[in-house]
């Protein structure tokens, strides 16, 4: 494990780099008063939001049908005002920068990640295994991850990642659930990194990167979204498709697929 507190990753190197601040607190703030609110809450602005938040989703989810939650769910991650917090200026000049282009795309939707034991709808765990983002993705060559926890993460609720992962091009991984699982001795090498996060940071990483996530009985709400490199030539030659907006099934990766990050 790495020194959380003395390491500092570095993209090109390592696949992650974190950024500390970068989220506006006036966007975070707008958005944790929304998801309030469309939980038919009122907002106290004088009290901590987040608390707010999360009393109010687990209201929601024992006052509604399991489909009613889910469906808030879809609602909040479809806000403009996650938009926003995806296209802040200082989030683009960082993802151009990292992906050495100018020209970039966020071809797929934004994701809410919602850790923690009560939120837990099954027997199916929400903490993820160790994956890579790009096997479920399959877009540019140069696919970047931002993960935005809306109230921090500390502890258990941080990710861990396996630097320099993203060399290795795609990983061999198992059957197929939520992610493509990784089994550890794939990753065994890379050493891991496990560092908290405080509200309006965010952690930039390739979605070649191996993370993953852990089971916590904490609250812990999220958002990511994923810039593409317009100019690669992978993607141009695949006519910029994503397995999200032509909606790939969880298929096996062809051999083509596994390939193109090794010529």
């Amino acid at each position: 494990m790495l020194n959380e507190t003395n390491y500092f990753p570095d993209y090109a190197r390592d696949g992650v780099q974190y950024f500390e601040g970068i989220i506006p607190d006036r966007l975070i703030s707008e958005l944790l008063s929304e998801i309030i609110a469309l939980c038919g809450r009122k907002v106290d602005l004088s009290k901590n939001l987040f608390p707010q938040v999360e009393g109010a989703l687990f209201d929601y989810l024992n006052s509604n049908s399991k489909s009613d939650y889910l469906a808030l769910l879809r609602a909040i991650k479809a806000s403009v005002r996650v938009k926003q917090v995806s296209i802040t200026p200082s989030v683009i000049s960082k993802a151009q920068k990292l992906l050495n282009s100018h020209h970039i795309s966020q071809r797929s939707d934004p994701v809410l990640h919602i850790t923690g034991k009560k939120f837990q709808l099954s027997d199916l765990s929400l903490a993820a295994p160790w994956h890579q983002d790009w096997p479920a993705l399959r877009t540019s060559t140069h696919t970047l991850v931002v993960w935005v926890p809306l109230g921090g993460a500390r502890d258990k609720g941080a990710l861990s990642f396996k630097v320099g992962s993203h060399q290795n091009g795609i990983i061999n991984s198992g059957d197929v659930q939520t992610v493509y699982s990784i089994d550890d001795k794939e990753i065994s090498d890379f050493n891991t990194l496990h560092q908290g996060m405080l509200e309006g940071d965010a952690v930039f990483f390739n979605s070649l990167t191996a993370h993953s996530s852990q089971n916590t009985d904490e609250f812990r709400m999220a958002i990511s979204f994923r810039f593409e490199d317009l100019t690669c030539p992978e993607w141009r030659k695949r006519q910029f498709t994503t397995s999200q907006s032509i909606v790939i099934d969880k298929r096996a990766l062809t051999g083509e697929e596994k390939d193109i990050f090794h010529k």
